[in-house]
């Protein structure tokens, strides 16, 4: 790729299989076609929701409170990452017109969440806390 536009979205969807999880099909809220900015738009919001919850982390305590919103985030950002494999990549006219449309806001949205990232890394606390954001593959439920 020619940009870092597909370099940041790639950034996230390195963690995928950090978020896999089975499908569920209960999260199949929308019935509508999807789309790669579709994809861009709910990636975007998932990176600053995650963002959001570790900048308030500042301590032990915090950081265990903070765990179930994080395990969350985690189901959703793997839910994107499975529709994105499921879609291909985007042609080379679409990756422009992505790119031109959404590249500050995922410059912004990635510097933002791997600068929370590195900063809990270096806390005491911060694995523990990062570690609700690595969600180990589940077998399929037997029914």
């Amino acid at each position: 790729m020619k940009s870092g536009f597909w370099a940041a979205i790639g950034c996230v969807v390195i963690w995928g299989p950090l978020f896999a999880q089975s499908p569920n099909p209960e999260d199949k809220k929308n019935s509508k076609p999807d789309s790669h900015e579709q994809i861009v738009v709910d990636m975007l919001a998932a990176m600053r929701d995650a963002s959001k919850i570790l900048a308030k982390v500042q301590d032990a305590q915090t950081g265990k409170e903070a765990k179930p919103e994080l395990q969350k985030i985690a189901h959703r950002i793997g839910e994107i990452n499975k529709r994105l494999e499921m879609m291909g990549a985007p042609s080379k006219e679409q990756e422009a017109e992505l790119e031109k449309k959404f590249k500050t806001a995922v410059d912004e949205a990635v510097k933002d969440f791997q600068g929370e990232i590195q900063r809990l890394l270096k806390a005491d606390y911060g694995k523990d806390v990062l570690s609700a954001l690595e969600q180990k593959p589940q077998a399929p439920e037997k029914k």
